[in-house]
């Protein structure tokens, strides 16, 4: 709404201060015709003087605009700290936190932070986790292809022991899940593709969830280390 009020504002100071100008150039003796005779190509080459009030006026127009906006900056800026030391905004975290990046080493502490920042309360360092954060991807897409590979073999047993029921199965056989289990039912893997060797898929991503969580959990205490050490 205020923008608007200023464009408003704006265009009616210019429609005023434009109303002289017509009528200099109406006066001009060209004679033109239609709305050429209120537009600058009235004047003829013996008026060319009447062309400086143009000049003038596209000035202080161009000067009223810049006013305008300086006057609107100095509102802004009013209104904004007006905003920064309300209650309702200075009461929150987000505008009493400092992000400061490109930190020298030697002040990557939290005694030697609060020496540069006097009035500091609290500080967190912020270390790189890629390693950690890798390992736990790659765990995550472990746990993925383990639950894919049991589904599979879940559903070519079941399959298989559907089709032996169907052929007419007695009660105790049917007690019996390793009868319907069978080692060709379990998914493998082949890496490199083509060309590598084949795995269990099953017991290969579990031994692989196993040896990731021992990595995670020893990056994990190392982290601990140097948050503590910083």
């Amino acid at each position: 709404m205020r923008l608007l009020k200023i464009v408003v504002y704006i265009t009616t100071v210019g429609f005023i201060i434009v109303i002289p100008l017509v009528v200099v150039n109406a006066l001009g003796s060209e004679k033109g015709d239609g709305l050429n005779k209120f537009s600058f190509s009235n004047v003829g080459e013996d008026q060319k003087l009447r062309l400086y009030a143009h000049a003038v006026v596209s000035w202080a127009f161009f000067g009223f605009i810049l006013l305008v906006i300086y006057r609107e900056l100095r509102f802004y800026i009013a209104l904004r700290n007006a905003y920064v030391i309300s209650k309702a905004y200075s009461s929150r975290i987000s505008s009493r936190t400092l992000l400061v990046t490109s930190i020298p080493h030697q002040y990557l502490n939290e005694d030697s932070l609060k020496e540069v920042f006097d009035g500091v309360e609290r500080v967190w360092i912020n270390t790189d986790v890629k390693k950690l954060n890798d390992k736990v991807e790659e765990r995550t897409k472990a746990v993925d292809e383990l639950e894919t590979a049991e589904l599979t073999y879940i559903q070519a047993v079941d399959k298989r022991r559907r089709k032996a029921l169907k052929n007419g199965v007695d009660e105790e056989q049917r007690l019996i899940g390793s009868e319907w289990s069978s080692r060709e039912d379990r998914p493998t893997r082949q890496w490199p593709p083509l060309i590598g060797r084949k795995s269990d898929a099953i017991e290969y991503n579990r031994n692989k969830i196993v040896n990731l969580n021992d990595k995670i959990k020893d990056l994990q205490e190392r982290q601990k280390d140097l948050d503590v050490k910083l």
